[in-house]
């Protein structure tokens, strides 16, 4: 069965390792009515454009939206750019129901410590995160952060409160290095910014 696909909408449940899913000619999403199966071996081929001015909004690439169960049996992603593709969060798959994986899950073809995969069920996403070989500091106030959701909230940052954490939520701490990039996504809240304990600092956010 072949996984290409130009339309918007595909009904097609379960992609075998016949030929690539590419959502289409171009930039732009691919809408599956259903649920979606990634068989063992899968290979996925997306391209990638400009990134949006914050890791809060995704930028331009190829994705798929699915209205049903994503399953990640075992596939690899190729990541191509098309002359654009810079420091950033991309989508790569939303989903309605659940989210399942097996012999792996889903790889890149071509691993870059530069790129990372962020899974968030609670927001039932899967997003690229291209870090342009820097170290991404994400607000976690509220301490709610986890490898699944993001965290955000009210809070003070200063050169000691631990309020950040990495893209997978597991240390909470000052940011580190600093400055260094600061990303705010998650719940809403109020950031106040206070010297009491040094200057606060950010190469970019």
């Amino acid at each position: 069965m072949a996984c290409w696909a130009a339309a918007a909408h595909w009904a097609i449940p379960r992609c075998n390792p016949a030929a690539p899913l590419a959502p289409g000619e171009g930039l732009g999403t691919l809408t599956v009515d259903g649920n979606l199966t990634l068989a063992q071996g899968s290979l996925l081929d997306f391209e990638f454009g400009a990134p949006s001015v914050d890791f809060s909004t995704p930028g331009s690439s190829d994705s798929v939206s699915i209205n049903g169960d994503l399953a990640i049996n075992g596939a690899t992603l190729t990541l191509n750019d098309t002359g654009s593709f810079g420091r950033g969060l991309y989508r790569l798959f939303d989903y309605t129901g659940s989210l399942s994986g097996s012999n792996g899950g889903l790889q890149l073809a071509s691993p870059d410590p530069s790129y990372g995969l962020q899974y968030l069920t609670g927001d039932k996403q899967i997003n690229l995160i291209n870090t342009g070989g820097t170290t991404l500091n994400f607000w976690n106030a509220n301490g709610l952060a986890s490898g699944t959701t993001q965290g955000g909230g009210d809070g003070t940052w200063t050169a000691t409160n631990s309020v950040w954490t990495d893209a997978s939520g597991s240390v909470t701490g000052p940011m580190i290095p600093s400055p260094g990039f600061a990303i705010f996504a998650g719940d809403a809240g109020t950031v106040k910014v206070s010297d009491v304990d040094g200057a606060v600092e950010a190469d970019g956010q």
